[in-house]
């Protein structure tokens, strides 16, 4: 009979092997586990959104009150990367940290798994911890 250390949200740890995500790792020569957060990256979202109004500084050149044809098309070319850049710079910004479980063995280190979710990271690398602990 096998001994099953965890066995939730499509995540299954034996002894011998983790299933997780369509992916098995085999456990018999691992010979640790972690979980490595990778922060989230503000430092180029910053960049992006200083560099917003350096898109928009064209505007201020091209506005002519005489043809008002080229300057909304000067407005176009120059906002929508402005608007496109603004919005990956929120989406950076804004995301989560992400937290990967890690197996060692004699080969390397392998990801076993990428979320968000720091609870999750940490019970795969417990029930990982506990299948080579039983060994």
């Amino acid at each position: 009979m096998t001994t099953t250390f965890l066995d939730k949200n499509g995540v299954v740890v034996t002894a011998q092997q983790a299933q997780i995500r369509g992916r098995t790792f085999d456990l018999r020569a691992a010979v640790a586990v972690g979980v490595q957060t990778v922060p989230r990256r503000t430092g180029i979202a910053l960049a992006a959104v200083a560099g917003v109004p350096l898109c928009l500084a064209p505007l201020l050149i091209l506005v002519d009150r005489n043809a008002p044809d080229v300057s909304l098309l000067a407005a176009a070319a120059c906002g929508l990367p402005a608007l496109a850049l603004a919005a990956y710079a929120l989406a950076l910004f804004t995301a989560k940290p992400t937290h990967q479980v890690v197996l060692t063995s004699p080969e390397g280190e392998e990801v076993m798994l990428t979320t968000a979710i720091h609870a999750m990271a940490r019970d795969v690398a417990a029930a990982v911890e506990q299948a080579i602990a039983s060994r």
